[in-house]
């Protein structure tokens, strides 16, 4: 009687420690997806602030393309916006 109740002890001891061990590498897993998945977050928020940034240069230079808000411009700006709608004009009539 007593070997058996020395064997269910063991038992139980040992199930106990792997059911330790396989919450520790639970918790472990659990903390490295959610450090990924903050990594990604800041990620996607750069890539969002950077494609914010572009559309709003391309913003701006499809209203100077338009003739739109070309008073502080200086002259060299306008001539290289000079210079990009003569090639665009030229582009168009050799396609035609």
């Amino acid at each position: 009687m007593i070997q058996m109740h020395s064997l269910l002890l063991i038992f139980v001891c040992f199930s106990t420690n792997k059911t330790i061990e396989r919450y520790q590498k639970r918790q472990k897993d659990i903390h490295g997806i959610s450090s990924k998945g903050e990594d990604m977050q800041d990620d996607v928020k750069e890539d969002a602030h950077s494609l914010a940034k572009k559309i709003e240069s391309l913003e701006d230079s499809k209203r100077k393309l338009l003739g739109h808000g070309l008073e502080p411009c200086s002259i060299d700006d306008l001539l290289l916006l000079e210079k990009q709608l003569e090639r665009s004009l030229s582009r168009i009539r050799a396609r035609k």
